[in-house]
C-alpha cells in the first residue's frame, strides 16, 4: 500500500510541476519564487487564460488584471479568501525582453502571499496567464474586512491594477 501511494503521489508531482505553467511559444521562464507572511497558509493556481486580444490592437505593450473576490462567513471559523489575477504582454521590439510579474494579496492587517515571475519574452511573442490568489482567514468578531488585490508588470511596459475585496462576518 505505501510504495502504491508513493508512486501515485510521485506521477502527481510530476504532473503538477510540467503543467505548473504553460507558458506560450517564445516565452521562457527564468525564475519563480512564493513568500508569505509568517503563519499565513495559501498560495496561487494558475488557471487557463480568458484574457484574449486581436493582433492588430497591441503593438507591444503589457495589461495588467485584478480582481478581489468578495466572501462571507461566520466568526469562530475560517473564511476563505480569494483573489484573481491576470496579464498580458506582447513584444514587438525586435529583440527578446524580460519582466517581473508580481501577484499579490494583502489582508486588512498587512499579512500578504506573493508571487514573482520573471519571464523572457522572445521577439513577436505574447504571454497571458491568469492565476486565483488564495488564503483563509480566522475571524473572532463579527463586521467587515477587507483585502486587497494587485498584479504588477515591471519590464520594457509597465501596468498595475488592483482591486479591493470585502469579507462579511456574521454572528
Amino acid at each position: 500500500m505505501k510504495k502504491y501511494l508513493c508512486i501515485v503521489m510521485s506521477l502527481l508531482l510530476s504532473i503538477s510541476c510540467l503543467n505548473a505553467y504553460a507558458y506560450s511559444s517564445g516565452v521562457t521562464l527564468m525564475s519563480s519564487k512564493t513568500e508569505m507572511s509568517p503563519g499565513l497558509q495559501g498560495g496561487f493556481i494558475e488557471k487557463p487564460t480568458s484574457i484574449s486580444y486581436a493582433k492588430n490592437q497591441m503593438t507591444g505593450n503589457a495589461h495588467a488584471y485584478a480582481k478581489g473576490r468578495s466572501s462571507f462567513g461566520h466568526m469562530k471559523e475560517n473564511i476563505k479568501i480569494e483573489g484573481e489575477h491576470g496579464y498580458i504582454i506582447e513584444n514587438r521590439s525586435g529583440q527578446p525582453q524580460y519582466y517581473e510579474i508580481e501577484k499579490r494579496l494583502v489582508l486588512q492587517d498587512g499579512r500578504f502571499i506573493r508571487k514573482q515571475d520573471t519571464i523572457r519574452i522572445e521577439n513577436n511573442a505574447v504571454d497571458k496567464g491568469n492565476s486565483v490568489s488564495f488564503t483563509n482567514q480566522y475571524f473572532d468578531t463579527p463586521g467587515g474586512y477587507h483585502f486587497n488585490v494587485e498584479t504588477i508588470i515591471r519590464g520594457e511596459y509597465n501596468d498595475y491594477a488592483r482591486d479591493t475585496g470585502y469579507i462579511t462576518v456574521n454572528a
